[in-house]
């Protein structure tokens, strides 16, 4: 599973529950942040659904390769 994703250009209309903002800059988690109301949202960016959890995950690419832990 994934979270729901949406493109932001414009403010929307409503927010009814809190949100991940994804900037379009950056790198790592610079510029990501939860927004629980419209005035904190910033377009252009990224949108994604809340899930609540107790780790968080990185993926890293170094050249050609992949790698990814689960940190708690």
């Amino acid at each position: 599973p994934h979270p729901k994703t949406m493109i932001v250009e414009t403010i929307p209309d409503e927010l009814t529950k809190p949100m991940v903002m994804k900037l379009y800059h950056g790198a790592s988690s610079e510029n990501v942040s939860i927004v629980k109301n419209l005035h904190q949202i910033t377009p252009p960016c990224l949108l994604q659904e809340y899930l609540p959890h107790t780790y968080d995950i990185r993926i890293v690419v170094i050249g050609h390769r992949v790698f990814g832990f689960k940190r708690h």
